[in-house]
């Protein structure tokens, strides 16, 4: 079975009609044709032909239910797909595919064009077939529910069931932290979604910065390892128990920085806030020492 999965190549559903899979593959070879393509022509062969092999399978009802078969027995043995992405992939022609109808479209329907903002964000292919199944069935009070259709699925697919790892996941490419998305991919798919604890303590040493501010969003905090505050470096900050009439004791962290006139502390109330400001990254929480 080729390690691109066809359905990602075109950008469809795996649950579309035959009919979307045609147009679709027709709005390709017009973007990608040797002939029109304005970039690299290297690049629009090389496109072209692993669009054509996705066409070859998807385009016969026969060959499209063997490889579904596939796909199931992958799933199965609890494989997660892979994200099929092109590295010197143009954004511009699929914004130029559809142009004058899509002024038209967003001109009734301004709030479909950031939802066609947001899948690209998350898959190139993802979102032109959002455009181009619009437009071919003229459906676009269901945009919302279409989006979301596309979205879930491809998450579902790419990084299993669990859905505030979706939301995780979200989060990490509308905030520019896309390499997480495809790092957490990469091993979920090689390790299984069994080690997803093991993948997820990992990356946010990789990754302090944005895991120390969304995994607690989504319930993952606890895989930050801040608990281990009570090691803590020397020189760098202090941690004082304050308890306040008979009231369960609380944390104040102060970040300690050594100056020209003497040391100046700044307080937050964790070594979970201390962190989100930037003033420590998690590793460094993680080998610190205890300050007496």
């Amino acid at each position: 079975m080729s390690k691109i999965n066809h359905y990602d190549v075109l950008g469809v559903p795996r649950d579309c009609d035959q009919s979307l899979i045609d147009t679709v593959y027709k709005s390709m070879v017009k973007i990608f044709h040797p002939d029109v393509f304005k970039g690299d022509k290297a690049f629009a062969q090389e496109k072209l032909k692993v669009i054509n092999e996705a066409y070859g399978v998807l385009g016969n009802v026969d060959r499209r239910k063997s490889y579904d078969a596939e796909l199931k027995r992958s799933e199965n043995s609890g494989a997660t797909e892979e994200i099929y992405e092109d590295g010197n992939q143009n954004q511009q022609p699929f914004d130029d595919m559809y142009a004058d109808e899509w002024k038209v479209v967003i001109g009734y329907f301004p709030e479909i064009d950031a939802m066609y903002t947001s899948l690209k964000k998350m898959n190139f292919n993802l979102a032109l077939s959002f455009k181009v199944e619009l437009i071919s069935k003229k459906n676009y009070r269901d945009a919302t529910l279409l989006s979301e259709k596309l979205k879930r699925n491809f998450l579902t697919e790419k990084f299993g069931s669990n859905s505030n790892l979706h939301l995780l996941v979200v989060s990490a490419i509308e905030s520019g932290n896309r390499q997480f998305a495809l790092d957490l991919n990469k091993d979920l798919r090689i390790l299984g979604e069994d080690e997803q604890t093991a993948i997820l303590n990992k990356l946010s040493k990789k990754y302090p910065k944005f895991c120390t501010v969304y995994y607690p969003k989504f319930g993952f905090q606890r895989l930050i390892g801040t608990q281990k505050w009570l090691q803590l470096t020397p020189g760098r900050y202090r941690t004082f128990t304050n308890q306040f009439f008979g009231i369960t004791p609380s944390l104040t962290a102060y970040f300690i920085v050594p100056g020209f006139f003497g040391d100046k502390s700044y307080g937050y109330p964790s070594i979970d806030k201390l962190i989100e400001a930037g003033c420590l990254t998690a590793d460094e929480v993680y080998s610190a020492d205890k300050v007496s």
